[in-house]
């Protein structure tokens, strides 16, 4: 990550929020992401929302407030690294807030998830791994809104797939977490969407 150059435009109009999922503030995941966008010089938006378990995730109201959170704290055009629940908390906010990118790892939502109610044209990628236990195993809850698309990547060609590897918080972990981070300040200072082939060079050795 060292020597990347950052226009000042982009400092200038776009900030990351952090989006963390349940039973959990983000401490393990996305929270880490702080230090490393704020060394390349972008303000960071930790977006404070209750703390969840999975009981009151299955409730359509928890995650419209979090949603409303969301759109309070944020502003138009701000990038979003969100994980796990957080994604669904994030596109929910998305149907109101203007985003400019919006990086979903290891989303805990269904493969056919709708953006038809997206506003704007946001670039989305999502992050997925075959190898997550926590996505798979919230997949298999009855009547609830978690799905495979941590796992198996999401349906809509609006979205970038994004093969990753490992556990539920292992995209925050080692090189693994390097290298996805260049290719999220790679994303948004780029002309163009990076394609899901793109990630294969930053595969670590």
């Amino acid at each position: 990550m060292e020597g990347r150059q950052v226009s000042f435009e982009l400092l200038e109009n776009r900030r990351f929020a952090l989006v963390n999922g349940i039973n959990s503030h983000g401490d393990g995941n996305v929270d880490l992401c702080t230090p490393v966008l704020k060394a390349e010089g972008f303000q960071v938006v930790d977006v404070a929302l209750p703390k969840r378990g999975h009981l009151q995730a299955r409730w359509k109201s928890s995650t419209r407030e979090d949603a409303r959170i969301i759109f309070q704290v944020t502003r138009q055009n701000d990038a979003v690294i969100a994980h796990s629940y957080g994604c669904l908390r994030t596109l929910r906010a998305a149907e109101r807030r203007r985003f400019s990118h919006i990086f979903l790892f290891r989303p805990a939502l269904s493969r056919a998830y709708s953006l038809d109610k997206i506003a704007g044209s946001p670039v989305i990628y999502c992050f997925h791994s075959r190898g997550d236990l926590a996505v798979t195993v919230g997949g298999l809850l009855p009547f609830h809104v978690f799905g495979r698309a941590g796992t198996r990547g999401m349906h809509d060609p609006a979205v970038t797939n994004v093969q990753s590897f490992g556990r539920h918080n292992d995209d925050f972990r080692g090189s693994l977490f390097d290298v996805n981070m260049d290719f999220v300040l790679d994303a948004v200072n780029s002309d163009h969407p990076l394609t899901g082939h793109d990630r294969l060079r930053y595969t670590p050795a």
